[in-house]
């Protein structure tokens, strides 16, 4: 490699043959090439995203290099990519999303200045298809200010996610490794390195493009309601992993609303399937473990299904579902 590296981004690329050629450019600025790697990390694709990340791979050496890997899911192509970057931050784009150049140029030269353990700054959801935008900023702090994470925790705890956040790699490589073969893991992501924070600092700069609205993703319901047995798994390492931080720090009150959060969809998720008796069961079986784990956050699971749960059991499982029919 020619110079230091500032910022390692791992592409996590799973049958993205179709992106690749299309976003790929938008991270190619001539300018900031020597300071930037790109991790193009396939995961056991069946597709052509191997050969065509290899082709830029080729044509930029210096800057993008390409591991192959059996398939392990996201959290695993994050693992890897941990263990490879080489730059002094470390952030993660999916294959089929993107940066905005200028942003990337605007970014990489203030990480240049800067020496944080974690680095927010604003991104942009686009609507595929229509290409709709929204710009996302965290409101409530200044940009290009240096704070203390734990202090302004009470104030970014629905505003901090994946899309907007970028660690120092040293950083990220003290958590825990995420979990594989399994979905929705940014929690994981963005909890297990928050208890090895302490400055951080936000830009107003929206880099990451971040593409919605795909039926084939993790997030729409029929997925959820399929894949919700990866969706408790993520709960209960969320959970698991409170016991590695003390009591009275306020990234444990932060991992316990997250978690919390997603008891809640859980609960949303169990609900809405069809089989009533396997549904009722699962749900039940939920929270006991929540409970059994982690009394507070099962305690401050919010909404009233939640509550109903807690001091009925399965008759409000019951009744929920009296009422959806009505």
């Amino acid at each position: 490699m020619g110079s230091e590296k500032i910022l390692s981004i791992v592409i996590p690329s799973y049958n993205v043959s179709r992106y690749l050629p299309e976003v790929i450019p938008t991270y190619l600025v001539p300018e900031i090439l020597d300071k930037l790697e790109l991790l193009i990390v396939n995961d056991g694709s069946k597709d052509d995203t191997a050969e065509i990340a290899a082709r830029f791979a080729e044509r930029y050496p210096d800057t993008i290099k390409v591991i192959n890997k059996e398939n392990g899911g996201h959290g695993s192509t994050i693992n890897t990519g941990a263990v490879a970057a080489s730059g002094k931050y470390f952030k993660v784009i999916d294959g089929d999303d993107w940066v905005d150049s200028a942003c990337l140029v605007k970014f990489i030269n203030v990480l240049c200045e800067t020496d944080v353990d974690m680095v927010l700054n604003s991104f942009v959801r686009v609507l595929d298809g229509t290409g709709e935008r929204e710009v996302r900023k965290i409101k409530g702090i200044e940009s290009e200010r240096i704070y203390d994470f734990k202090g302004i925790i009470p104030i970014i705890q629905d505003s901090y996610a994946m899309h907007g956040t970028t660690f120092k790699t040293e950083v990220f490589r003290k958590a825990k490794r995420i979990d594989e073969h399994c979905f929705y893991v940014d929690q994981e992501y963005l909890m297990y390195p928050a208890q090895y924070v302490s400055k951080t600092i936000y830009f107003d700069i929206p880099l990451y493009q971040y593409r919605i609205g795909n039926s084939e993703q993790s997030m729409s319901l029929k997925n959820m309601q399929r894949n919700r047995k990866m969706h408790e798994k993520v709960i209960k390492s969320l959970l698991d992993n409170l016991t590695t931080i003390s009591d009275g720090d306020k990234v444990k009150e932060l991992v316990r609303y997250r978690a919390a959060k997603m008891c809640q969809l859980q609960i949303d998720i169990l609900i809405s399937i069809h089989d009533k008796t396997e549904a009722k069961r699962e749900l039940l079986s939920f929270m006991d473990m929540v409970k059994n784990i982690d009394r507070e956050t099962y305690k401050s699971i919010p909404g009233k299904k939640a509550k109903l749960i807690r001091v009925t059991g399965g008759v409000g499982y019951d009744l929920i579902k009296a009422i959806k029919r009505g």
